[in-house]
């Protein structure tokens, strides 16, 4: 037996809007796997942090973690045009953006789009939610193509 929302949705299957859920949704959470960023509370409000994460393949991940009031942002911590960690950037909370300190790129903190030059492709930007006061970051795995490709996982 499941419950049903006003509109008719299964509500059970329904994820919480809550403030600290950040990042792209998308349908791969069985080629993700989850991990510790760090606690919400060692996050200050608009500096970025870096951190080094290794997902379930052994693969490292460098990453940027922002906390503009409430809510949480992870990218890929390398600019695009140039290998700088973008961590070490300014962050405009009104644009929700940083700005690599190298040459002056600008990323959209909810896309990973460049908004200004040199930098001209996307940095990777990651689904995190905060839960039980921790971030937790999804982290693609890479499937390798085997002999049964197309069967179900």
């Amino acid at each position: 037996m499941s419950d049903t929302n006003e509109d008719g949705e299964n509500s059970a299957s329904q994820a919480e809007d809550t403030p600290g859920t950040c990042g792209v949704d998308d349908s791969r959470q069985s080629s993700e796997n989850m991990v510790r960023a760090c606690a919400l509370a060692d996050l200050a409000d608009d500096p970025a942090q870096r951190f080094d994460l290794v997902d379930a393949a052994g693969e490292p991940h460098r990453i940027a973690v922002i906390r503009i009031e409430e809510s949480v942002y992870v990218i890929g911590d390398k600019c695009t045009h140039a290998d700088v960690s973008l961590a070490a950037g300014d962050i405009d909370p009104d644009e929700c953006s940083i700005e690599c300190p190298r040459h002056g790129s600008t990323f959209l903190l909810e896309t990973g789009v460049p908004t200004s030059m040199p930098a001209v492709k996307p940095v990777p930007v990651y689904t995190a939610e905060v839960i039980d006061g921790d971030v937790m970051v999804h982290l693609p795995v890479e499937v390798e193509n085997s002999p049964a490709e197309g069967a179900q996982a």
